[in-house]
């Protein structure tokens, strides 16, 4: 499961202060969170900063959206521990 990391104002109550956002859903970004690193006729790259709870750490998730005849056919997702990575870079190193 991928959760975004919350970046608000902490409440200022007792208890844990949240750590964490919403679930990622790929099919529709939060525009947020993700940031559009390239865009062409062929395919578009989104990346953000996530939190993997199978992996107990951030990674840079990095999502490519490819289309064919202006139609969507496949979104294909990509990732990094090293948090500073370009979604670009991501992309052509595995790939």
């Amino acid at each position: 499961m991928l959760r975004y990391k919350y970046y608000g104002e902490q409440t200022g109550k007792q208890g844990r202060p949240k750590e964490f956002d919403d679930k990622v859903d790929v099919k529709k970004l939060d525009t947020n969170y993700f940031s559009l690193d390239l865009s062409t006729e062929e395919f578009k790259i989104y990346s953000a900063v996530v939190n993997s709870k199978a992996f107990k750490r951030d990674i840079k998730l990095a999502v490519a959206v490819f289309f064919k005849d202006g139609k969507e056919i496949a979104r294909k997702l990509y990732f990094s521990t090293d948090l500073e990575q370009e979604g670009i870079k991501i992309v052509r190193y595995y790939r």
